[in-house]
This record gives structure tokens, sequence and C-alpha cells, in this order.
């Protein structure tokens, strides 16, 4: 599978859209992981604007969400709203163009904005870091926001991970 050709016009053309694939199904456990594995692989959040913060639920309160060492426990817990934030994450060597993550009670979701920053390796970096939180999740299931061809995008999803993990340093190679 020519990874980069099955998937381009998800990633080429600047539509104005901020498609996002969610993975949910993940218990509170796997959020806080999967939420602690991508802040570990990400830039910080200095140049937020405005920083991120948690509202909690029921309470007039909020705190930045690096000020507490659980914000994606909490999430999944329900005691703070979901949170989201833009950040960008090195996968397997490849530095992504900026990222949303949003964290809600059962999952984690990675938005993007189409343009020509994608390039086939970082595309691959972000297709991958998406095939190791599926694969890291007991029962998921895709869920999307503003994606026009989500079908489209299911089905090739649907063969990309029946292929081997591949890097997107690689396809920098060949």
């Amino acid at each position: 599978m020519d990874v980069w050709e099955r998937f381009r016009e998800f990633f080429e053309e600047d539509d104005g859209s901020l498609p996002g694939v969610n993975i949910r199904g993940m218990p509170p456990e796997v959020v806080d992981r999967t939420y602690r594995f991508l802040r570990s692989i990400g830039g910080t959040l200095d140049d937020c604007i405005p920083p991120p913060t948690l509202h909690f639920v029921g309470r007039d309160e909020s705190t930045p969400v690096d000020s507490v060492p659980d914000a994606a426990e909490l999430v999944a817990r329900g005691e703070v709203e979901p949170i989201h934030f833009v950040f960008s994450v090195t996968f397997d060597g490849i530095r992504t163009p900026p990222l949303g993550l949003w964290v809600v009670e059962d999952g984690i979701g990675l938005d993007i904005r189409m343009g020509p920053e994608w390039t086939p390796p970082s595309a691959i970096a972000y297709l991958e870091l998406l095939r190791k939180i599926w694969n890291d999740t007991p029962n998921p299931r895709l869920e999307f926001e503003e994606f026009a061809r989500k079908e489209a995008f299911e089905s090739l999803w649907s063969e990309f991970l029946k292929t081997e993990p591949f890097s997107g340093l690689k396809y920098i190679q060949s």
C-alpha cells in the first residue's frame, strides 16, 4: 500500500476544515496513559493562547492543564470538562504540523489543519501515531469531527491497519 498516495487527499489541500479522528472506547486508565504518551512526544504548551485550562464540572473553578499531574484522568472520571489544545508531536523521528488534541471521558481525538505543511513523512507519522493509539485501546472505535469523506477514510483505515507499520523516515530515504 502506498500510504501517501492513498491518504493524501485527507492532508494536502486546506479546505478550511479541521478534520479530526477520534479513537473512543478507552477505559480511564487508557485515556490517561495515551494522554501521557502524547504529552511525552509533544512540545510544550507555552505557546498556546490562551493557555489550556481544566474546568471543573459543577464548580466555578478552573486551573491550568499543566498544574495537575493527572489532567486526562480527571477528564476520564468526569471531574473536569473535556480538554482541547494545539501542539506538535515528534513520532518515529518525524515532527508533525500542529495537531489539536481532544481528551474526552472515553477517548482521544487528534484534529489537523489540512494544507501543504503535511508532507508524506508527516502524514505517515500521524497515521502511525493513530495506529499506535488504536492498537493500545482494548475495544477501539472511530468517530470523526468535520470530516467530509469519513466513509472513504474508514475504508482506507481498515486497509491500513492490515499493513505492517511504515516509517515516515523510510519514506524520505526511498
